[in-house]
Parts: structure tokens; C-alpha cells; sequence
């Protein structure tokens, strides 16, 4: 065997041993969302918004239905941020007038471990959760549905604001809410009285 053939396989043998070795890189974090949309008038609205959806980068899978109307996308939000998600989609031409654009709101999932045998939250949940939410910067408006368990959330423009953000603002509160984005979650029930002085939370057990 020649000293150059030598010097080849010892040259193979290094790149593979280093191939073996070196570090895997790490998968993105994404996270699954949905945004509740308003201006859908037939099914070319959101067949329309998909493929810029798409385009978005960090949007690995995304889709869009007219009923209910609603955009489902699965994004790595160091790349867009949820906030800059339905940004795009709220400046997106109207598939009937192009004048026109969609109105977008995040859906959050929330659950309270002294609220999760009910199927509405207790009057101290009503109040913590916009509390704890509002003081993000980049958000607009929180609103929650007639169960407290629901709450839609817009952004003001330019807003840089992720679900970590959102779900650390929900975990700092002494209620410890259970927090969902794709689809409704569930806190695991306790007996434990409501973190609220003063008492008189229907549904916490005071």
C-alpha cells in the first residue's frame, strides 16, 4: 500500500470519526396556534391565505378554514413570532375586495386547577387572567368568552410578542393556570381554596 493511499484513508477515517462525533444540531422549537379570523366571505378567502402563510419564515405547516374561520400554523417563533403571524395575515388582501384586509385574534387556552370541574371559571379567574396578561408589551386587547377559559388576544402593530411570553406572563400568577394554544387544555383539580383574599369566588370551593 503507497504512502499516498495511506495518507487518503487515514483522511476518510479523520472525516468520518468527526462526522460520528460532532454535535447533532438542535431541531427548532415550534409551536402549534390558532388565530380566529374575520372578513372570510367564501372558501377562496382563506384558500388564498395559505400559500403567503407559507412563505413566512419558521411556518412549517399551516391551514386555513372558512368554518369555522380560523388559521391553524405550527412556527418556530424565533423566526415569527405568533404576534407578527397574524400580522401577516391581517395585512393580507381580501379575497372579494382587495381594499380590504382580515381581522386576526389569537386564541389562548387557559385552566385553573380550582376551576377545572367547572366549566366556567370563577369570578377571581375572570380578573387574574387579563391582569396578568395586559402588561405585555405589544398586546392590544385581551378578551375572554363566557367561560374564562377561552381568552382572545390582539396586538398592536410592530409587536414582537411570543406564546413563551404569554404563557410566562400566566405562570407568574398564584392561580397556576394551565395554558394551551391549539386546543382547549385541562388543569388537574384540586381542593385547594382560591388564592384570592376575601374569598366569595363562586366555583373556588369559598
Amino acid at each position: 500500500m503507497t504512502r499516498n493511499t495511506l495518507i487518503a484513508l487515514a483522511a476518510m477515517l479523520t472525516g468520518a470519526l468527526a462526522l460520528a462525533v460532532a454535535p447533532k444540531k438542535p431541531q427548532p422549537v415550534t409551536t402549534a396556534v390558532i388565530v380566529a379570523v374575520t372578513g372570510f366571505h367564501c372558501q377562496a378567502c382563506p384558500d388564498g391565505l395559505v400559500p403567503d402563510l407559507a412563505k413566512l419564515p419558521g411556518v412549517t405547516k399551516v391551514q386555513a378554514t372558512l368554518a369555522p374561520a380560523q388559521v391553524t400554523a405550527v412556527l418556530d417563533e424565533t423566526q415569527t413570532p405568533v404576534s407578527a403571524l397574524l400580522a401577516a395575515i391581517a395585512k393580507h388582501p381580501q379575497a372579494m375586495d382587495a381594499k380590504k384586509t382580515y381581522g386576526t385574534a389569537l386564541r389562548v387556552y387557559i385552566d385553573a386547577p380550582m376551576c377545572a370541574k367547572d366549566a366556567k371559571m370563577c369570578p377571581a379567574c375572570f380578573t387574574e387572567i387579563p391582569k396578568m396578561l395586559k402588561p405585555v408589551a405589544g398586546i392590544k386587547t385581551v378578551t375572554l368568552d363566557s367561560t374564562g377559559k377561552v381568552a382572545t388576544l390582539t396586538f398592536t402593530p410592530g409587536a414582537k410578542v411570543t406564546t413563551a411570553q404569554l404563557t410566562a406572563a400566566l405562570k407568574k400568577s398564584s392561580f397556576h393556570f394551565t395554558v394551551g394554544y391549539a386546543h382547549p387544555v385541562k388543569a388537574v383539580a384540586t381542593t385547594a381554596t382560591c388564592p384570592m383574599n376575601g374569598g366569595g369566588c363562586k366555583g373556588c370551593g369559598m
